[in-house]
C-alpha cells in the first residue's frame, strides 16, 4: 500500500515538475529588433496579446537602421539572432540569400490574407520567386502641391497636373517675381540636392517615365532608354522654373521652404513628411496627386516601406509568423493610420472607410499600388547585394547631378550611368 502512494506521489510531482518546466520553457523572451519609429504603441498591444496567446514575454530591440546592420549581421554569424526582424527591403533580398531568413514562400501560398496585398508590394520581399519577408509598412512619392498657390495663380485646386506637358505649363505659371527684381521669389518646382533626390525623388521620376530598369533578360540594367532620356531632358526643361537646392545641401532644404515660406508650389516627397508639414506649418493648405507621366501613361511611382522577416535557426518560426498574421492584420493597420500616419500595402487598409476620409493619407491608398519598388531594391535582385548598394548610392547620385546641375546631354548620362552599374555587376558575379 505505501509503495503504491509513494509511486502515486512519485508519478504526481513528476507531472507537476514537467508542466511547470514546459510552462517555463514557453514562457522564454521572445525577441523583436525594429527602428525605434516604428515600434508604434498598436504594436505593443499586438505584442501584449500575443504574449497572453503564445506564452511568451515579448522584448523589443530598437535600433537605428545605421546600428541595426551590424548589429544583425553579428547575431547572424554568432547564431543568436531575434526572432523576428524589421528589415530594409535590400536586407530582406541580401540576408535571404546568404541563408539568413526563414524561407516564407509556403506560408505565404496557404495565407489568404496574401492576396490583399498590393501585387508589387507582396512580391518585393521575394527572389526568383521564393519570399523572404511580408511588406509591414508602404509608402511611396507623389506630387505635393500648395493649394494656395494654385488658386492665386488662377489654376484649378482640385486638378494638379496629370502629365510633364501640364506640370511645365503649370511651373511656368506659378514661377514669378514679386518683387520685380529680376529673379523669381516663387516657384513652380523644388528640386532636391543631390543627396536626398536619388532616395526617392529622382527614382519617383523614374517610376513615372515608364523606362525599364533591366534587359528584357532581367539580368543587367538598363537604363539607357529612350524613356529615361526624354526624363532626363524633361527634368532639365523643368529646371528652368524650379528652385533648385545646392548640390550638397540639406534633404530638408526644398521641403522647408515649400511648407514654411511657401514660395514653392510644387515638390515630390511622401507621406512621411505629411507630420512634418503638420509640426512645421499646420495650417499649409496643401494635397496630393499622383506623379505626373508621360502623355498616355499609366501612374507610377517609387515605392519604399520595411519588411517583416523571420531569421533563420529561431525555434519559435511558427509562432513567428503568427504574430506576423496579427501585426498586418488590416485593423492593426488602420489603427496605426488613425493615430500615427503609417501607411500600408493592404487592399483593405486602402478600401476602409476611416483612411478614405483623412485628407492627406487617405489618397496614398489609391497611389500606393502604382509604385515601383525602390531602384536599389530592384538591383539587389540581380544577386549583387554589393553591386547594388552602391549603384543605388553612388552612381545613381553621380547621375542626377550630371542631368540636373551639370545639364549634360541625358543621353551621355544614362549610357554612361548604365555601363558603370554594368561593369559592377559583372565584377560581382565573377564575369
Amino acid at each position: 500500500m505505501k509503495c503504491r502512494v509513494c509511486l502515486v506521489l512519485v508519478m504526481i510531482v513528476s507531472l507537476v515538475l514537467t508542466m511547470s518546466w514546459r510552462g517555463v520553457a514557453k514562457q522564454r523572451e521572445f525577441k523583436i529588433y525594429m527602428a525605434p519609429e516604428h515600434v508604434f504603441a498598436t504594436y505593443e498591444e499586438v505584442f501584449k496579446e500575443f504574449e497572453k496567446t503564445y506564452g511568451y514575454k515579448v522584448r523589443v530591440e530598437k535600433a537605428a537602421w545605421s546600428e541595426m546592420r551590424p548589429k544583425i549581421l553579428a547575431d547572424f554569424v554568432a547564431g543568436t539572432p531575434p526572432d523576428l526582424l524589421e528589415s530594409r527591403p535590400g536586407w530582406t533580398i541580401e540576408f535571404g540569400l546568404l541563408g539568413f531568413l526563414t524561407d516564407l514562400t509556403e506560408r505565404i501560398s496557404q495565407w489568404p490574407d496574401s492576396q490583399d496585398w498590393f501585387e508589387s508590394a507582396l512580391k518585393e520581399p521575394s527572389y526568383k520567386g521564393r519570399f523572404y519577408g511580408v511588406k509591414i509598412h508602404a509608402t511611396c512619392t507623389a506630387l505635393f502641391y500648395n493649394r494656395s498657390l494654385f488658386r492665386k495663380a488662377g489654376l484649378d485646386v482640385d486638378n494638379p497636373p496629370k502629365t510633364w506637358k501640364e506640370m511645365l505649363e503649370v511651373a511656368k505659371t506659378l514661377t514669378q517675381d514679386l518683387d520685380g527684381d529680376g529673379s523669381p521669389d516663387q516657384y513652380g518646382y523644388g528640386m532636391d540636392p543631390i543627396l536626398g533626390a536619388p532616395a526617392g525623388v529622382f527614382v519617383g521620376w523614374l517610376g513615372a517615365s515608364g523606362t525599364s530598369y533591366f534587359n528584357e533578360s532581367g539580368t543587367l540594367v538598363n537604363l539607357d532608354t529612350p524613356e529615361a532620356i526624354e526624363l532626363g531632358r524633361f527634368l532639365q526643361r523643368l529646371k528652368k522654373w524650379s528652385y533648385v537646392a545646392e548640390p550638397a545641401g540639406p534633404v530638408t532644404a526644398v521641403r522647408r521652404l515649400f511648407a514654411s515660406k511657401r514660395n514653392i508650389g510644387m515638390i515630390i516627397t511622401g507621406p512621411w513628411d505629411i507630420s512634418n508639414f503638420l509640426e512645421i506649418a499646420p495650417d499649409l493648405d496643401y494635397s496630393v496627386d499622383h506623379i505626373p507621366v508621360p502623355e498616355g501613361n499609366p501612374w507610377g511611382s517609387s515605392g519604399h516601406g520595411t519588411h517583416i522577416t523571420i531569421p533563420k535557426g529561431t525555434k519559435t518560426a511558427d509562432d513567428a509568423w503568427e504574430l506576423v498574421k496579427m501585426l498586418t492584420a488590416t485593423e492593426v493597420e488602420v489603427e496605426t493610420t488613425k493615430q500615427f500616419g503609417m501607411t500600408f500595402p493592404r487592399n483593405s487598409w486602402a478600401e476602409d472607410p476611416a483612411i478614405q476620409k483623412m485628407p492627406l493619407i487617405g489618397k496614398f491608398g489609391s497611389l500606393i499600388g502604382y509604385a515601383t519598388p525602390y531602384f536599389g531594391l530592384q538591383v539587389s535582385k540581380l544577386g549583387v547585394p554589393k553591386a547594388a548598394g552602391k549603384i543605388g548610392r553612388t552612381l545613381l547620385m553621380e547621375l542626377y547631378e550630371r542631368i540636373v546641375y551639370l545639364e549634360e546631354d541625358p543621353a551621355v548620362a544614362f549610357k554612361d550611368f548604365t555601363q558603370k552599374a554594368n561593369r559592377l555587376i559583372e565584377e560581382e558575379r565573377g564575369l
